[in-house]
């Protein structure tokens, strides 16, 4: 946590500044180990992450820390992975054994949990590797698929709205995908990475975004971010899942400048046959931000006209009748630049020169062949829902001496144009160094 990055944060509850109150374990980064005070009490720095929610666990933590019991500290802070029955179970009752006092058995249930941490802290293991371990199919599925779901196929051509003259702030920021695509358009240090789960802020700074900013945080009480801070504000997936949306996009609006772009991608539509978190209407949505002018798009058309066309239009307004449709997800941008709303042009051609670490897409199992590499689209734990896009091929072919080795490095070299129809059919995916 960097000490100047910390200075421009305050207390949620109080409105008060924090003051660091003590300091276990610092790097070069910042203050690893610690804690910050304000009139609200003492808040936890875990592992370089602030975490400001008032729970049970808040005083637990703080007091591991000063006792120099890092490790406990973290594995009290880290959730088991949803949305595993067991593992709710686990979280809820070690939540209810702080709460209720009976110690005995919160410490039985830190077994999973230093396990969980001991998993995640050893060595340099890759991600998808290290999410088998923790034996959580769905949810590692989720996690290692995430970059050609189609929930997260929005975020590519809306990567192009942010302003990248400043902070960046994602919130609901998850493991951290889409911060990871960020960190291609501004320094990982600009972005602010806020999540209510530590352990997937945990994950997103050892993996997507190590030199982000990370909170801890309950998104249905005000932001801890000061007034006007930030260039843009970006959220994909998230706020259909709060309870609190006025007063949560109230706060998007205090803490961007003036002239900040705000990009909610795929907020899930109370009108689609299937159901998730607690949806608004199109109207609904579009009333969260009366006042700044805004543009809400269907997803499925956006997404269609980047695949096909390389193309995103905030110039055109949609009617009534269009957003209504049943479909899964609508995304909106909002701001008081009117230059914001155009078309973008190009879109695959900055994409692909963006890509620095391109890998075959996870869901296809790669076998050799004689001249080169055939790929296999995998059935994945997550639901076939999950999956159900015209965009990435059942098999595909691949031929060149450099598969399954170096293949898509001299591919990017070599046929830069096949490499680029590649990328727009997601069969190959910019990733992290550590994910495969």
């Amino acid at each position: 946590m960097r000490q100047d990055f910390l200075d421009t944060l305050h207390c949620p509850y109080t409105g008060s500044r924090f003051v660091v109150g003590g300091t276990s374990a610092a790097d070069a980064a910042g203050i690893k180990f610690g804690w910050v005070t304000s009139e609200a009490g003492d808040f936890p720095i875990i592992d370089g992450i602030l975490r400001l929610p008032v729970d049970e666990l808040r005083a637990p933590i703080v007091q591991l820390i000063r006792d120099g019991k890092l490790s406990d500290a973290t594995s009290t802070a880290l959730e088991l992975p949803y949305p595993e029955k067991t593992a709710v179970a686990v979280n809820q009752l070690f939540r209810a054994a702080y709460r209720t006092g009976f110690s005995p058995a919160a410490g039985l249930l830190m077994a999973p949990k230093r396990r969980l941490q001991r998993i995640t802290a050893e060595g340099n293991e890759p991600l998808a590797t290290m999410a088998a371990r923790i034996k959580t199919g769905l949810w590692a599925d989720w996690q290692v698929y995430r970059f050609s779901m189609p929930t997260f196929l929005p975020v590519y051509p809306l990567l192009n709205v942010l302003k990248t003259d400043g902070p960046l702030l994602d919130f609901g920021c998850g493991m951290g995908h889409g911060a990871f695509l960020i960190s291609r358009i501004v320094p990982a240090r600009q972005i602010v990475c806020a999540d209510h789960s530590f352990f997937c802020l945990y994950m997103a700074r050892k993996f997507f975004a190590s030199e982000a900013s990370f909170v801890c945080l309950d998104g249905d009480y005000p932001l801890p971010f000061s007034s006007s801070y930030f260039a843009s504000v970006f959220s994909s997936d998230a706020v259909h899942c709060m309870d609190s949306k006025l007063a949560l996009t109230q706060e998007f609006r205090r803490v961007a400048r003036h002239e900040a772009v705000l990009v909610l991608a795929h907020l899930h539509s109370k009108l689609s046959p299937q159901s998730f978190g607690k949806s608004l209407t199109p109207d609904g949505y579009r009333r969260l931000f009366d006042g700044v002018p805004h543009r809400l798009v269907p997803e499925d058309v956006m997404v269609k006209e980047f695949v096909e066309n390389g193309n995103l239009d905030l110039a055109r307004e949609y009617t009534s009748a269009e957003l209504n449709r049943p479909v899964p997800g609508l995304s909106l941008v909002a701001s008081h630049d009117a230059a914001v709303f155009r078309r973008y042009d190009s879109l695959w051609n900055r994409q692909v020169a963006r890509m620095k670490n391109p890998i075959v897409n996870p869901i296809y199992r790669t076998t050799a062949t004689n001249g080169g590499a055939h790929l296999q689209k995998r059935s994945p734990v997550v639901s076939a829902g999950h999956f159900s896009t015209d965009y990435l091929p059942e098999s595909i072919t691949l031929n060149g001496a450099g598969w399954p080795g170096n293949g898509v490095r001299e591919l990017q070299q070599s046929q830069p144009e096949r490499f680029a129809e590649l990328a727009r059919q997601f069969v190959l995916v910019d990733a992290p160094e550590r994910f495969v």
